[in-house]
């Protein structure tokens, strides 16, 4: 952490499909998501909308932070906001992307918990499709995709989708941020009303109609997001390979 905020290094895990130079926004948006969680944190509470906006391609080489505030305090609901903050073009950081979430005190609601949709079939009646074999290195590596119906098809689609990577290297994710890195996924799901199952224990509406499932943890995970720790060896900073641990 320095005056900008905590500093991180991306690994190709979070190169997007459209351009090796830019990020996927999907690992951008769960690292806000986890700065958001992680600010004055109250166990009395939980994130329960998140909005993320993307100002410009988020570049996937060189230096990241990451900061987070308290915009509007409170004692049932508070605005927490995040920035992810790049260098520009002479060579300052600047924000690429922010993130808002409001956050509510929480409350026994089991009497009146109810499914708007049925469960999705079982994982054990999906296909993988093998997409990391039609690319380089990138954020579809970092994915454990299972398809329930023919991609991008004329009607909903479904498929089960878990981040095999860590988001940050040594750190369990959180449910929430389990989510969100795999969230934006879903407008490659189907081409029209478009429903994912997501590998999240947690339960949260969001755009593109996401029904949400638990599904395991791996237990040897790459990283996608190394948190930067200036007391690192210099053998240490050899971690170009990126392999599985």
């Amino acid at each position: 952490t320095d005056s900008y905020g905590e500093h991180f290094v991306a690994t190709d895990l979070v190169r997007s499909t459209w351009s090796a130079a830019i990020q996927h926004a999907a690992p951008v948006s769960a690292l806000l998501v986890r700065a958001l969680q992680r600010c004055d944190p109250r166990d009395d509470t939980r994130l329960s909308r998140v909005l993320v906006d993307l100002l410009g391609p988020v570049p996937a080489d060189g230096d990241l932070w990451v900061r987070a505030t308290r915009e509007r305090p409170g004692t049932q609901i508070e605005l927490i906001g995040a920035e992810l903050l790049a260098a520009g073009p002479d060579g300052s950081p600047r924000p690429v992307a922010r993130a808002s979430g409001w956050r509510l005190q929480t409350l026994d609601t089991a009497a009146v918990a109810q499914a708007s949709v049925e469960p999705l079939r079982p994982l054990s009646q999906a296909r993988g499709r093998d997409m990391k074999k039609d690319w380089e290195r990138n954020y579809v590596h970092s994915l454990d995709w299972r398809w329930l119906t023919t991609p991008l098809n004329q009607g909903p689609g479904e498929s089960w989708i878990r981040p095999e990577v860590d988001l940050v290297k040594g750190e369990t994710m959180s449910p929430l941020e389990r989510l969100f890195a795999v969230a934006d996924d879903a407008n490659g799901i189907g081409a029209i009303c478009i429903g994912a199952t997501i590998g999240a224990t947690c339960a949260l509406g969001c755009a593109n109609d996401m029904k949400l499932s638990p599904l395991p943890i791996s237990k040897a995970l790459p990283r996608v997001m190394e948190l930067d720790d200036s007391d690192r060896s210099a053998s240490d900073d050899t971690t170009e390979e990126r392999s599985p641990t």
